[in-house]
């Protein structure tokens, strides 16, 4: 019978819960927590330490997938101004559809090759729900 580890994640910075959405093979967590404000912040779980990810361009930092190299892939914005990220060498990429309307696409996961997975919100809507 296999045996698994049970761990509970709670950023210390977080007010209002922590949210993780992605984990790599070399056990890395990535997902998001909110403080006193109404920003929205970005983490990197990684050997018991949490590193806290913020473009500060935006009040909306939130990881959804990361892969084995440590890039980072999810979402970022203010209000209905989102996009999909790329987050890579302490760099934010911004990854829209150009097919898709603007501020509607969110990178969900990342492969080892940096081939990103965007769907538009309404999709999500729908995978979270099969999911649960």
């Amino acid at each position: 019978m296999t045996t698994y580890t049970y761990t509970t994640l709670n950023n210390p910075l977080a007010t209002s819960g922590t949210v993780a959405r992605g984990i790599n093979d070399t056990g890395q967590i990535v997902g998001w927590y909110q403080a006193n404000t109404d920003a929205v912040y970005g983490f990197l779980y990684d050997g018991g330490s949490y590193a806290t990810l913020n473009d500060p361009l935006t009040i909306k930092t939130s990881p959804y997938g990361i892969n084995n190299a440590g890039h980072i892939v999810g979402l970022i914005g203010s209000g209905n101004d989102e996009h999909g990220f790329l987050y890579s060498g302490g760099t934010y990429t911004i990854l829209d559809d150009p097919s898709g309307t603007f501020g509607t696409t969110i990178a969900i996961g990342i492969n080892s090759a940096d081939r990103e997975l965007n769907i538009p919100p309404s999709l999500l809507a729908r995978a979270d729900e099969v999911i649960e």
